[in-house]
């Protein structure tokens, strides 16, 4: 297959007002782009043929190209996708050459509908996000007026349960409160100080302790919603994520750390969504059963 070309019809002052202003390409992404400062700042004359990547032709569009895990369905119906997020995955891609994330693995599944959500936007129909480590439950919406309403509503969340996997004996229970404030280059990593206007409360409990492993599966309910949240306040606690190396913990295959469950209100109905499948979790504790037996335990819900 050749390099993909595209005819110019009339005359432009240069290639960058064209592609910016007859395709919609932004200035951040053709700088980011492999063509050169000369080739873009050049004329165009009429019905002259282009050569451009596949980056700047489908621009804005969500490539179909998945070679990940599977994606599992939890619930679908006329309003709401939700999906169990594999980990190490992201959740969207900023680019059309940026594959093997969650829209490009829904778009192989045909599931079009979350993809024509906020179509100007490279993260369409989701509703929230999951770090790339981070696996279990995610929501899209299926139409614009949902997307809007859930996004400007934060009553819209109403219950957010999740497991992550620690070293040690964690003891740990009831609620938590620390201080969180951004650090690092934009922000990339959270850090807890004395005070901030950034207030983080989570719930936890200890589901189960493998004591010939010496790890502890710890169930998380989050009050708030802050990047990192469960994993910058579980390190303060002393008991960073197994895999989380960002933040203090022991190298692992993955991240320990999975959205299991969340209740949610749309039109009215509560929804409520729970991924009970989650690879490498049951593996390292050596359990039999899955998440869903723990779910159930009265200490948890």
């Amino acid at each position: 297959m050749g390099t993909p070309t595209l005819c110019c019809l009339g005359n432009e002052e240069s290639l960058e007002n064209f592609l910016m202003e007859s395709i919609g390409v932004s200035r951040q992404r053709l700088k980011k782009s492999d063509l050169s400062k000369n080739y873009l700042k050049s004329n165009l004359k009429s019905r002259q043929e282009l050569f451009l990547p596949t980056s700047i032709l489908n621009v804005g569009m969500i490539s179909a190209d998945y070679n990940g895990p599977p994606i599992e369905i939890l619930y679908e119906d006329d309003l709401i996708l939700a999906v169990n997020k594999p980990g190490q995955i992201h959740c969207h891609p900023l680019s059309y050459d940026e594959h093997d994330n969650l829209l490009s693995g829904l778009r192989s599944m045909k599931k079009f509908e979350v993809l024509r959500v906020n179509k100007d936007q490279y993260d369409r129909g989701l509703l929230h996000r999951l770090d790339f480590e981070t696996s279990g439950v995610v929501l899209l919406a299926k139409n614009d007026d949902i997307y809007t309403a859930a996004r400007e509503h934060a009553e819209f969340m109403k219950r957010k349960e999740y497991f992550c996997l620690v070293e040690g004996h964690f003891a740990e229970g009831e609620e938590h409160m620390h201080f969180l404030k951004p650090s690092g280059a934009k922000g990339s990593k959270q850090i807890v100080v004395d005070d901030s206007p950034h207030r983080a409360f989570m719930r936890t409990k200890l589901a189960h302790y493998n004591e010939e492993k010496n790890v502890s599966l710890v169930w998380v309910e989050l009050v708030t919603g802050i990047r990192h949240q469960i994993r910058v306040q579980m390190s303060a606690l002393g008991f960073p994520l197994i895999g989380d190396t960002f933040y203090g913990g022991a190298e692992a295959p993955r991240l320990f750390l999975h959205s299991y469950h969340y209740s949610f209100l749309v039109n009215q109905q509560i929804y409520n969504v729970t991924a009970e499948r989650a690879p490498l979790f049951l593996d390292f504790l050596n359990l039999d059963s899955g998440l869903e037996v723990l779910g159930d335990k009265r200490l948890i819900r």
